[in-house]
């Protein structure tokens, strides 16, 4: 076991050979912490060296918590011959469940902290306007593990599972959250997507793409060949479940309208179009997986004045972090989060059921609108400053919102093939945990509300007219 050639500069350790609790020992820890903590040790990390801290002893707690590996918090104590100085005593673990098949889950999520801590000098040399999350400090990474600083969530943090949703007096903050990060990392220099220059930090995101996920996105290393083997064949069980959502005379026509879809995106080269359509639009850092369980809030503050304050939220797992499409990760919290996105049928009085697709059109409407003003924040003319629609500007928007329409309603497309493709995984995963029934009813709340925008305007019907005008053309 040997650590890798690094600079002693905060920046994350990486080392092989480390894949359980077991394997960290007192010193090998002691190695670590005063590497990155720039301790006065060797680089070889000798933590016998004058100046540094020794361990004395470790503590593992399992938290139980942790889809996709399994989670650890660490105690530490040190020698009191030395002096630990703001080292933290506390530290959370993550280590690889071998029943995941999915790899390279925590080399990027360690390289991603790398890029991070780069990102941070760039930004306190440049504009100093910050990153929109807090990120935590990661210590050391490997293939089969990482090692990050523990946040402290007591009273002060609210702490929300994924299956709960997005609180709604939070969503609009994070949205514009989410829009600033695809902003501030803006790196595309596609001319029919992009008129606009990267801002100052893409150089160093561009040296980071190829050590992050070629693929981000939760399920989005699936291959065009495999979804087209299971997308068709899975959509019956989902279908299923949906059906007690879709209850009316105007939920069996939508879901007839859901087969209609299934069967013209299961034709020809349909799946594999939209799968590299999506892929090829590298314009931005993307999460990879950005929905309010990998997220800590503070609770709102207020200010003496009665100003209401939201404190930067803190945003974790990078896990399936890169340089990819921003609507990726829109319509992934849509899809998680949005509670403003009906799921069963809006059968109020005087309504018809038939307003349900019309509400969600409404509402994704007012949310990709609110998306993309903050996206093009800054670009925009005092006068054009309260519409979407850049018609009046001096000078082109990084991304026209036309072509940024298009990119969503193919990621919804593309997420729902996903979805599909991954239910009876999912389904397991709900079977073998205790809370299974509430995970069950997240899953079908999640496919019926991809579904939902699917039907609306801004999902098929615009994607349907855009490919049968190109093949028009």
């Amino acid at each position: 076991m040997a650590l890798r050639k690094h600079q002693r500069c905060g920046r994350p350790v990486e080392i092989d050979g480390v894949s359980s609790p077991a394997e960290v020992t007192s010193k090998l820890l002691a190695s670590l912490l005063n590497t990155h903590y720039d301790t006065s040790t060797s680089v070889e990390g000798d933590a016998s060296a004058e100046g540094g801290i020794k361990v004395a002893s470790m503590q593992w707690t399992p938290l139980g918590r942790g889809v996709m590996s399994d989670v650890q918090l660490l105690d530490v104590s040190y020698e009191s011959t030395c002096e630990a100085g703001n080292i933290p005593s506390r530290f959370l673990a993550k280590f690889k469940k071998e029943e995941i098949p999915l790899r390279d889950l925590f080399t990027v999520e360690g390289r991603f902290y790398r890029f991070a801590s780069k990102m941070k000098s760039a930004e306190g040399e440049n504009d100093g306007s910050g990153f929109p999350f807090r990120l935590v400090d990661a210590v050391a990474f490997g293939p089969s593990w990482i090692l990050l600083e523990y946040i402290s969530a007591e009273d002060d943090m609210d702490i929300i599972d994924v299956h709960e949703g997005c609180p709604s007096e939070r969503f609009d903050d994070l949205l514009v959250r989410l829009a600033r990060i695809h902003a501030t990392c803006w790196i595309s220099d596609d001319a029919e997507i992009s008129s606009k220059p990267a801002p100052a930090i893409s150089s160093l995101l561009r040296k980071y793409a190829c050590k992050l996920s070629p693929a981000p996105g939760a399920g989005h290393t699936l291959p065009p060949s495999g979804r087209q083997q299971q997308f068709a064949p899975g959509w019956p069980a989902v279908r299923e479940r949906m059906m007690p959502y879709f209850q009316s005379e105007y939920g069996t026509q939508s879901l007839e309208k859901m087969d209609e879809i299934v069967s013209w995106t299961s034709q020809s080269s349909r799946i594999a179009d939209i799968a590299r359509s999506v892929a090829e639009k590298k314009c931005t850092l993307v999460h990879g997986d950005f929905h309010i369980g990998n997220m800590l809030l503070e609770k709102t503050q207020h200010e003496d004045s009665g100003e209401r304050k939201q404190p930067a939220p803190w945003l974790v797992d990078w896990s399936m972090a890169g340089v990819g499409n921003p609507c990726v990760d829109l319509v992934f919290f849509l899809i998680l989060a949005a509670e403003a996105i009906p799921t069963y049928e809006m059968s109020t009085e005087g309504a018809s059921l038939q307003s349900t697709t019309e509400m969600t059109t409404e509402r994704v409407g007012r949310i990709l609108k609110q998306y993309y003003q903050t996206l093009t924040a800054g670009e925009q003319d005092e006068d054009t400053a309260n519409t979407p629609l850049p018609s009046n500007r001096t000078q082109q928007p990084r991304l026209q919102w036309e072509a940024f329409l298009s990119m969503f309603s193919e990621c919804l497309l593309n997420q729902f093939i996903i979805l599909v493709c991954y239910d009876s995984l999912c389904r397991s995963m709900a079977d073998a945990s205790p809370d299974g029934p509430t995970f069950h009813h997240h899953f079908d709340r999640v496919n019926v509300r991809c579904a939902r925008m699917l039907l609306s305007e801004f999902g098929i019907p615009r994607l349907m007219s855009e490919r049968m005008n190109s093949s028009n053309q």
